[in-house]
């Protein structure tokens, strides 16, 4: 028997691991599929340094709401129950500073301010996916030239208004469409995650303060956040930009004619207008 509770915790657990499939691109339309996303799920959980629990509560839930699966996410059971043991899996990359003020450059010349202040505010906010998309204009306190925002998953209320109202699949495409213009397709960069653990890094790297970092990252566990900002560390430490990754973020120039199609049409269908003229093509 399942108590309401327990069924509220299920389904904002569910919640996340939708989240998580929506932001990675994983396709989950068949039991096998969602068995090898659950198990990414938990890896992904255990780098962030969430809490064990979430990811217990996810599988059970999946189990709960779709019985089909009950006895088929095995992998991500056992990831689960050896935790504390696993290895850190495979690290995405951590955005620098300089393209994220490219990615909201680009935003802002092509008008989109909420997508670029999505960013920064992701960034420097050192936001989960969840935090971005429920934040709301009363929950950002401006002071002077100093700005706090509240970063909590709260329910919804119709009367406040939505920092990011273009929704979740745009702000994504964004993302995307700005790494392709910054030629870092190929690369390991996930929308959240990236930005995250790029905010993580680089506020350690600024402060040299690891309680500093971890108290604004909002981390369940100390240990598993210590263990991912020492990894994030030692990978920027062997990051190089090419000149032709770099110079489209100092630049900030967007090729129109890919701009047209995608972007600009998908602006326009949820009521934004993008404008393109003045810009300059990309070399």
């Amino acid at each position: 028997m399942v108590s309401t509770g327990m069924r509220l915790r299920y389904s904002q657990a569910v919640l996340s691991f939708l989240v998580f499939l929506a932001d990675a691109d994983l396709a989950a339309t068949r039991t096998s599929q969602l068995c090898d996303a659950a198990a990414r799920w938990v890896e992904y959980l255990y780098a962030d340094g969430q809490r064990k629990g979430l990811a217990s509560d996810g599988l059970a839930g999946l189990q709960y709401f779709w019985p089909q699966c009950q006895g088929k996410l095995k992998q991500a059971w056992k990831l689960v129950k050896v935790w504390q043991r696993v290895g850190p899996p495979m690290r995405v990359l951590p955005l620098s500073p300089l393209l994220v003020l490219g990615m909201a450059g680009m935003a802002a010349a092509l008008r989109l301010p909420e997508i670029a202040a999505g960013l920064l505010v992701c960034f420097d906010g050192i936001l989960r996916s969840g935090e971005l998309y429920q934040l709301r204009v009363s929950d950002v306190t401006f002071y002077g030239s100093k700005a706090s925002a509240a970063a909590r998953l709260h329910k919804s209320k119709r009367s406040e208004q939505m920092v990011l109202t273009c929704g979740p699949e745009f702000f994504r495409n964004c993302f995307k469409f700005f790494l392709s213009e910054s030629h870092l397709s190929a690369f390991n960069i996930n929308v959240f995650y990236s930005l995250r653990r790029g905010g993580a890094t680089w506020d350690f790297l600024s402060y040299q303060s690891m309680e500093r970092t971890l108290l604004r990252g909002r981390w369940a566990s100390t240990s598993s956040a210590r263990v991912y900002l020492q990894d994030a560390v030692a990978t920027i430490a062997h990051l190089r930009l090419e000149e032709k990754v770099s110079r489209p973020a100092i630049q900030v120039t967007v090729d129109t004619g890919k701009v047209a199609a995608p972007l600009e049409d998908e602006a326009s269908s949820l009521g934004f207008s993008v404008k393109l003229s003045g810009f300059a093509k990309g070399p």
